[in-house]
């Protein structure tokens, strides 16, 4: 999917913050922090985008064990292999667990759980990150949707996109699945980790759930 200026409707928000700044400050400079062992980190949503950045980020911080898991085997193993990578540079070893689940899913967030209490006993930190986008803010084909605009391809022709959030809501079958997975899976794996979180008394205790729309708002009300 194109995130750049021109893909995307105004309304979308991607320039309501004008100035994106990629320098890492050295305060949060992963390459010069040293986690303290055990550390125990897990991630979800870890195949694809933030969350297997962050999981590298993790790695390069020095934790001991990662636990990431995605919808997609072939994603974690790729994941796996960039970790092993990072320990053969830094010389911190991180013993990895992964683990296909779904968050929309009871029965597989809390096997997920299990796999990582039976491995390492102990949680420091829980990324909830898993999280998808609507169907319908991706190019469509349903020219014929009232809640659609056209958008310039660039080489002179339009598509049709559909808007569906938040005016003119029209085709919300997609609402159930993005909210299932975006709020809802953060609250299953809250809800399945915040007891060993609890039971591990040395760890710093921390969850965070993850939200692309953090920084993509919608300004149409705005």
């Amino acid at each position: 999917m194109d995130f750049s200026n021109d893909a995307l409707p105004p309304h979308y928000g991607l320039n309501f913050t004008p100035t994106f700044h990629s320098h890492i400050p050295a305060n949060i400079d992963t390459t010069s922090t040293s986690l303290p062992r055990p550390f125990v980190v897990v991630v979800t949503g870890a195949g694809k985008g933030l969350g297997y950045h962050i999981s590298l980020a993790f790695a390069r911080a020095g934790c001991s064990g990662l636990a990431i898991s995605s919808r997609t085997r072939e994603d974690l193993i790729l994941l796996e292999a960039e970790i092993g990578k990072i320990s053969a540079q830094t010389g911190r070893s991180v013993d990895v667990l992964e683990v296909v689940c779904d968050v929309q899913s009871d029965a597989e967030v809390e096997g997920f759980e299990r796999e990582v209490r039976e491995k390492w006993g102990r949680v420091d930190v829980v990324i909830a990150n898993a999280g998808v986008i609507s169907s319908y803010i991706s190019p469509s084909t349903l020219s014929s949707s009232p809640s659609s605009y056209s958008n310039s391809s660039g080489n002179g022709e339009s598509e049709k996109v559909a808007s569906n959030l938040p005016q003119g809501l029209v085709q919300d079958s997609d609402w159930a699945r993005v909210m299932d997975i975006n709020l809802n899976g953060v609250w299953r794996v809250s809800r399945a980790f915040l007891p060993l979180l609890a039971e591990t008394k040395d760890g710093p205790q921390t969850i965070y759930g993850g939200a692309f729309g953090g920084e993509r708002i919608d300004t149409r009300g705005v």
